[in-house]
Order: C-alpha cells, then structure tokens, then sequence
C-alpha cells in the first residue's frame, strides 16, 4: 500500500507536511525494527504514554500517566527496515499508542508531533496541527516510508528548534516527551549525543527505543533521560519483548511522578483466605506495588481498607505520605487477617467515601479490590461498584484462585474490565502482577469519565456570583443510594462553577444523626472533597426539620457563610412522599424572608401549588424538575442545575 505525502521545505514551519532538510547519502547498518513492532505491545503502549494520559479536570491510567503531555515521536525510517514492516508494524505501533492518549484542544490534554528520519529529515506534524484524534489517527496513516541512512542528529536537532515552539503548539506548563525509534546507531553518535543532551538541558523527558543487535547501546543511553536504565529499552526480536513488558512498565512508571493518585486497597481477609496467605503473600504483594508508586503528600497516597463481615478502614489517605513509613505500616499486626462472610459491597462503600472525603480533586481516585471469593451479596457489589464508577473511581479487581466469580469481577471492575481484571490461580501468583497494576493505576482514568465543562462555551458567565449554596434533602426519605448520587451531582455542579472561576462556594445538609458525616460546610471547590463533616445533627426524619437547621445554622459564620453572599438554598424534594408539604412550605417562607434564595428540585409529578408556595420569585425559574429524581446521571443533574443556577433557563449571559 502506497501512502503519498507532500515534501515541505524546513522553514514552513506552520503547516503539515513532510519537510526535509538535505543530507549526503551514508550507508547504516542493518536491523530488526520491523519484527520489534510486530506484536501489539499494550504495555509498551502504557510505558510511552506515561505522562500523557489522563486530563486532571475530570475527578478522577493505561500508563503512569495523568497530566498533560506535548509528545513527538522521532521515527527511524531508514533502508534497514523493509518497507511493509514499516507500514504494518511501525505505523500500527504509532496508531496503537496515540490511541491511548487524551488527544484534544483542552489545555489538560495532550498534543502529538512526529517527525521521521533517514538521510532527510520529514516533518510529519507539528503538535498544534491535530486536535483531533480521530483525524490524528488517519494522517499516521499516511506517513510514508522513505529509505536512506541514519542521520539520528539532524532529526534530534530539528525537534529542539522547531517542534516544542510556542507557534507550533509547544507549551511551556506541561509535560514534554520525546520518543526515539531506531534500528540501528547513528552515523555521527558525537553529535547525536549532544543534541539529545540539548533536547533534555530544556526538560524534555527522552526514551529510546534499540531493536535488533545492530543498535549503538551507549549512543541509545547517552541520548535517554537518566538514569538510562529507566528510559532505554533494547529489544532483541519478537520474542525477547514478551520477557521485558514488566520491567519496561515498571520503569517507566516510576517516570510518573507529576500526576497525583489516591489508591485505596479493599483486602478480602474473609475465612476463605488463609491466614499465611493473607499474612505473607497478599501484603507484600500490596508492599510491592506501593514500593513502585511515587508516594508523596502532593504525588500519590495510599489507604488500606480490609474486610469480611465488617469493613475496617486500617489507615486512610493523609495517614503515611512518605514511602518507608507506608511500607512499614502494611504489616500483619496493623493490617490484621479478620476472618468471615465476605461482605464486599459494604467495603467498597467505604471506600468510596473515604475517597469522597480524604480525595484531592485534582488526583486520580483508585480503588484494587483483591479477593478470593464471591460476595455475599453479589446485587449490592454491583450497584455499589456502579456509583464508584459513576463518581469518577477508577476500580481494578484482582482475583485469586478457582472460588471466583469471574463475571462479578468483571462486572465490579471499570471498563472495559478486561483492562482492569487480574486473575492468577494464587496468592503466588500476585507478585506477577505487581509492575503491571501499579503502572495502569499511575493514571487509570484516562477516558473512564467526561471532562466537567460548563453546559455551553466557557467564554460565558454566569449570573449567580459571590454566594453561597446549600443543597438541602431528606436523606431517610430518599434512601442511601440516591443520597450518594445527590452528593456526587453537588460535587459535579461545584467542579463545574470552577470551570467558569465563579465566586461561589457550595455545602449540604441533610436528616439523620446517622449520616451526619455526609452534611457538608460551605467550601469552595477546591476544598469541598476535604470537607464533609458536620452542619447540623437533625433529630427528626422531616424535611421541615433540614429546612429550619439549614435556616438557622447552615448559613452561619461558623459554617463558612462569607456575610457579603448570597444566599442560596436548593432544595431536594420528593413531593409525592415528603408528610406535610404545607409546613415545608412554611418553613421556605420563613428562609425567604431571612433573605435566602430557594430553589427546589423535584420530579414535577406532584406538589402542584404547595411546591410552587416554596421556592422564590419568579416561580418557573425556581423550580428544577428531574424526572424521577433520578440523579444516577450526574452529568445531566448538574446540567440541569447549572441552567437554573445562572437564570433564564439559558444558564447565560
């Protein structure tokens, strides 16, 4: 298959082409490239991407990766690779690893160069030119094969100058990568290593691909980042990649260290377990991965939660941000072997709110779930994994000999779960695991959740500024389920007022002595996550009691109330069930009159002229109606809420 492609001289710098500079013609030696790329190497994809992948504006890796990446690949395409392998297995190589990528316009995305090589340098694309990825995808298509010699430097040389420049898309707050593949050493290794060291002198991070054995091995170490081991990759043939996948994600992942994570263990210590195993095998194998991690208070943090009849939390996320202090504490006497039924939905539960509180916004939140067994309740697991993924947790599963339920793994795992399912036959067995699970959760979440963006283009304000926000509901009334699902919808609609830099700061109350802990003080985005804690305890299962604690104490100063805000009240009301509508309705009166702006939120279905009698003027632009209440959706909750929150139904000016 012919790929055509138009020449472009070096100084069009601004447009797409396959610029070349001039060179002699020099004899190069022989190599393997094309049978290296033969394989479909998914890790090795996950190894280069490692700091490509995910963007952080969603809440919560195929790789290490996290943050932002400007990425150019430097390509050998010279006459020791036969053409077709070059067609079939460079290009498939190429297409495998930008399809993992977060491409886009955003500037928490990621953006893609290419230039290949021979005796000529071509440009293939600047990094501003695809935004798409799509589009990205079907020009790699058309990178042509050209033939030659090795000219490794001049190709080095012309990505220093050009192709991290403001004007061709190269930014100056993220993360840039270069990728080097080559079959063979260079013809000038003097000036290939000094333009590598150029390259690296302006924090560009270099990895560098040898195969076959025709390969310079200290021209390739002096060209990668340092330490070499980590950033150079040899490769004999097809079958030698197979032996090195672990090691090659287990290096590269420690490159990882500029995207945050919040991991939380969920150990199965039930009686199916033995002890000895749950003692020696399990917790190293959780030592092992930790010990791969970039652990920090800004990097990534690590809880542990076991279980079996009960959850215990053993230690939370802000309990050991130094590595040897982490490492010391995963041991049998503090993370203790409780045996029982195995009650996983309760465990991931916790989890997920441990997560909910102790998680940073701007980190991947992960949970590994390592269990021999079925669940006791297999329909609750499920629901329960289904809100984790819904609330933007990346969840991986790890399953241990023959007693599993290998659908309900899949089914608790994100998706597809085949990317985030592990069996082994035994706890033996985990230790094979280690490098790969700890590279996947460096950046699980790549495109597990949309960006939280405001409805419409950003450029726009909104009018609901400087205030306060207190989302109100009957948590015994609505049930569990549902009231996590409200709290996640609040947690998208505050992700989604920083989007748009709103002064504006959000809280919750809601019913029950018993779920105090999901009432919220008014916080800024940011911090919200941080801050569930108490506002009130409510002694009564009535909205009017909410209503009158929400009035007297949840826009107090002590609260977070800033005394120059407005102050807004949302109200979740399920009409159809709520006993004596006409005294919530009272208690709405005497908040309006303390100057609060209420808003409700409702299936529409009933209520009728009591609902009405509730919220501000003027009525229809108060009155949020979700049909069935059913805020599983939290996209389209928030949405609808934003809408309303910036007036006119519009949700803009």
């Amino acid at each position: 298959m012919a790929f055509h492609q138009l020449q472009l001289q070096r100084q069009r710098a601004s447009e797409e082409g396959s610029g070349r500079e001039q060179q002699t013609s020099r004899q190069r030696s022989s190599g393997t490239l094309g049978s290296f790329l033969n394989m479909k190497p998914v890790l090795l994809l996950t190894a280069l991407t490692a700091l490509a992948v995910k963007a952080v504006w969603t809440l919560p890796l195929d790789a290490c990766g996290g943050k932002p990446a400007d990425l150019v690949f430097i390509v050998d395409s010279s006459s020791s690779i036969w053409p077709k392998h070059f067609r079939e297995h460079v290009l498939t190589f190429l297409h495998e690893v930008i399809d993992m990528l977060d491409v886009g316009p955003h500037e928490m995305q990621t953006r893609v160069g290419a230039v290949t090589f021979s005796d000529q340098v071509y440009l293939e694309f600047y990094l501003k030119r695809f935004m798409d990825k799509e589009q990205l995808l079907e020009r790699v298509k058309q990178i042509r094969y050209r033939g030659g010699n090795t000219d490794t430097h001049e190709a080095i040389q012309f990505v220093d100058r050009s192709l991290f420049r403001p004007e061709n898309g190269g930014r100056s707050d993220v993360t840039r990568m270069v990728v080097i593949i080559t079959d063979g050493e260079s013809r000038m290794a003097k000036e290939t290593v000094a333009a590598a060291e150029s390259l690296k002198s302006k924090n560009v991070t270099v990895f560098a691909i040898g195969v076959g054995n025709q390969i310079d091995v200290a021209e390739l170490r002096a060209m990668a980042s340092q330490p070499s081991s980590e950033f150079v990759f040899e490769v004999t043939n097809f079958q030698a990649l197979s032996g090195i996948k672990k090691e090659l994600v287990t290096r590269t992942c420690k490159a990882c260290i500029n995207r945050p994570a919040d991991v939380y263990f969920v150990l199965d210590s039930s009686s199916s377990i033995w002890v000895h195993d749950f003692e020696t095998s399990m917790l190293q194998f959780v030592r092992n991965v930790i010990d791969i991690y970039d652990i920090g208070a800004d990097r990534t943090r690590v809880g542990i939660i076991t279980f079996s009849d009960k959850p215990r939390t053993v230690f939370g996320l802000e309990a050991h941000v130094q590595k040897e202090e982490l490492l010391k504490a995963v041991n049998s006497k503090s993370v203790k072997y409780e045996p029982g039924l195995t009650y996983t939905a309760e465990a991931l539960q916790t989890a997920r709110m441990n997560l909910f509180q102790e998680g940073r916004q701007n980190a991947d939140h992960v949970l590994i779930l390592i269990t021999d067994g079925q669940s006791k309740d297999p329909n609750a697991t499920l629901m329960t994994a289904h809100a984790a993924h819904e609330d933007g947790v990346t969840v991986f599963t790890v399953g241990v000999g023959s007693g599993v339920d290998v659908g309900e793994l899949h089914g608790v795992a994100s998706k597809p779960s085949e990317d985030f399912t592990f069996m082994v036959d035994d706890f033996k067995g985990l230790d094979s695991y280690k490098a790969i699970l700890a590279a996947r959760t460096c950046g699980a979440n790549a495109t597990l959740v949309p960006p939280v963006r405001p409805p419409v283009n950003s450029s726009h304000t909104c009018k609901m500024n400087h205030a306060d926000i207190i989302f109100a509901y009957d948590w015994s009334m609505l049930g569990g389920v549902v009231s996590t699902q409200i709290i996640s919808t609040i947690h998208r609609v505050s992700a989604t007022f920083d989007v748009m830099a709103a002064d504006v700061t959000f809280g919750s109350v809601t019913s029950s002595q018993c779920v105090e802990q999901y009432n919220m003080r008014l916080s800024e985005s940011l911090e919200l996550s941080k801050q569930v804690r108490s506002v009130v305890r409510t002694q009564q299962s009535q909205m009017t009691s909410v209503l009158k604690n929400l009035r007297i104490s949840g826009f107090s100063v002590q609260n977070g109330h800033r005394v120059t805000a407005k102050k807004v009240a949302i109200i979740v009301l399920d009409a159809g069930s709520t006993n004596k509508l006409a005294l919530v309705a009272s208690e709405a009166a005497r908040m309006r009159s303390d100057d609060i702006e209420v808003f409700v939120i409702t299936s529409g279905r009933q209520g009728g002229q009591l609902v009405n009698d509730i919220v501000s003027e003027p009525k229809d632009h108060h009155i949020i109606q979700l049909p069935g209440l059913d805020f599983s959706n939290h996209a389209y909750a928030s949405d609808k809420i934003v809408e309303f929150l910036c007036g006119d139904n519009s949700a803009w000016l």
